[in-house]
């Protein structure tokens, strides 16, 4: 199978030899050659793949735009912490938070989220403990959810 792209006139690629793929199924794969994107502008792409045998050509082929960007923001990683005035186990979360937010200070921001407590913030609060099973406990950008601060 040979998948190609084309951008700015120039076709690229890449061929992956001893496939078997059934029908109806997919395939995921990464071509050896990655765009160059060298300016903050739009990259009209063409990807398409070239098989022997493909009779069908109507499920082959995708366009889409890859846009260069003239500024990239540092990713920070977020992390989320439940926490509470009355958990007698929620000052071990505030160590491992603290020491995350010292040694990661440029690639994270830690938020202390508490409950039932005289800080806890009424908005805030539901969307966190919706995604933790108990105190002290968190989410790490809302994708891994309900992680034990031991973990961040």
């Amino acid at each position: 199978m040979d998948i190609k792209y084309e951008t700015g006139g120039t076709v690229y690629t890449s061929s992956i030899t001893n496939l078997n793929i059934l029908s109806n199924t997919s395939y995921s794969f990464i071509h050896n050659t990655p765009i160059n994107v060298a300016t903050a502008a739009a990259y009209p792409t063409k990807i398409w793949v070239d098989v022997t045998g493909d009779a069908n050509h109507n499920d082959d082929t995708l366009s889409t735009v890859v846009t260069g960007l003239s500024f990239q923001p540092t990713k920070r990683v977020l992390m989320e912490e439940g926490t509470g005035t009355w958990c007698g186990w929620c000052p071990r979360g505030a160590v491992f938070t603290e020491q995350f937010d010292t040694v990661y200070a440029d690639y994270a921001i830690v938020v202390a989220v508490h409950n039932s407590d005289p800080m806890t913030d009424a908005v805030y609060d539901p969307g966190l403990g919706s995604l933790i099973s108990g105190y002290p406990s968190g989410a790490v950008d809302r994708k891994d959810n309900d992680v034990d601060p031991s973990d961040f």
